[in-house]
């Protein structure tokens, strides 16, 4: 599956052409090279997002035959960091668990 049809699928981006604009600018990165719209993921790899307020890390574990539903888009994939910047410039890290959300500032 491609990339921005992969983001659109987990519903990581609202969009496909937004995550289609994601990749032309660079800040996708697949496995740690950039990666390009067209790229394909498989399970096992890591993905780098960045966005505007937002640097989130992933490991994809499965790569759907089709769209899947709402509640089965946040099983495609696994959170290994998520980082938020502040519009000051400084980070904060949120650690994603279903049950214990914390927020931690780094610098």
């Amino acid at each position: 599956m491609r990339v921005d049809v992969f983001l659109k699928a987990a519903r990581i981006v609202k969009r496909r052409t937004i995550a289609k604009e994601l990749c032309e600018e660079g800040a996708v990165k697949l496995n740690g090279q950039t990666a390009r719209a067209g790229r394909d993921v498989h399970a096992g790899d890591e993905l780098g997002i960045r966005m505007r307020h937002r640097h989130l890390r992933l490991t994809v574990l499965d790569v759907p035959g089709r769209a899947p539903s709402p509640s089965q888009a946040a099983s495609l994939y696994e959170i290994v960091s998520d980082v938020r910047v502040d519009v000051d410039g400084s980070d904060v890290r949120v650690d994603d668990d279903a049950e214990d959300l914390r927020e931690t500032r780094t610098h």
